[in-house]
């Protein structure tokens, strides 16, 4: 069973990874990195299609440039006090795509050390930090706004998880999975990520609970209570009056469903009521 259980995340709120779960996150990303780095380095695939419709290694690697090179820019702004808040959805994909063009005239090998470089910066960044700031100094990220710093690294190994997948689904092995041990670490900022995908609109008025229930080593299960259009997730012992339960076989799955790569999740109980949850929440 994870770290997690017994702690709760509201609606909006940002979960902060704690100064003790801080090496285990930092080796994940170091992880992730390594792996990352491997694949974008062969010259055999730096034109290979990708998931992402339209986007080849290249394309991927410019855009970790753009992203990680961001984030500096950022951290600077928040050291000066600047918190710009975060853009549209639709905002923020357009500026992924057009930043990752900027930087296609760059050849593979000065691409991936132009990276390399922006990464090992930004992982002294977090290795610096103290206990303190690990939990409470505020970056603007693009699309989410003020955020914690130690969000910060969950969303680079979302990130570079995600992408090494999304590479070898575009080289066919469409059942790649991902670290099960780095995918565990991320379980509770999914639950974060839930409050800027939910859908308020359609939640307006209802009344409805559901589980969650994750197996393997970093599994457990919550129940989600959405009322008045707002949600509340608690790690739970007893899921047994909930009308729905959504499993998933582990961490893997569960990132993966989540971040629209595979639809994984096994749902059991009342159809009305999971059609309905499936209506708010999406990775399910």
């Amino acid at each position: 069973m994870n770290s997690t259980h017994g702690e709760k995340w509201w609606i909006m709120s940002i979960y902060r990874t704690p100064y003790t779960g801080r090496d285990a996150l930092l080796e994940a990303l170091r992880a992730e990195e390594d792996r990352l780095v491997g694949v974008v380095s062969d010259p055999g695939n730096w034109s290979s299609g990708t998931y992402i419709d339209g986007w080849t290694v290249q394309d991927v690697v410019c855009h970790l440039i753009d992203e990680t090179e961001d984030y500096l820019k950022r951290w600077d702004m928040a050291r000066k006090g600047e918190l710009p808040e975060g853009i549209d959805l639709a905002t923020f994909r357009e500026k992924l795509r057009s930043g990752a063009l900027a930087h296609r005239h760059l050849a593979q090998d000065v691409a991936v050390a132009r990276f390399t470089a922006a990464a090992a910066e930004m992982m002294a960044i977090f290795r610096d930090l103290t206990e303190e700031e690990w939990d409470g100094f505020t970056i603007a990220h693009p699309l989410f706004g003020a955020m914690p710093s130690s969000t910060f690294p969950a969303v680079q190994v979302a990130d570079y998880m995600l992408h090494i997948w999304d590479i070898r689904w575009g080289q066919g092995d469409t059942t790649t999975r991902l670290d099960e041990r780095s995918a565990g670490t991320l379980i509770p900022h999914l639950f974060s990520l839930w409050g800027y995908t939910f859908n308020h609109s359609a939640a307006a008025g209802a009344a409805i609970s559901y589980g969650i229930r994750t197996g393997g080593a970093w599994g457990g299960q919550w129940k989600v209570v959405v009322a008045g259009s707002q949600f509340v997730i608690e790690a739970v012992e007893d899921l047994s009056e909930v009308p729905a339960i959504f499993h998933y076989e582990d961490a893997a799955e569960m990132v993966l469903s989540r971040f629209s790569r595979i639809k994984a999740a096994k749902a059991s109980g009342d159809p009305d009521a999971i059609n309905a949850i499936r209506s708010l929440f999406s990775g399910l």
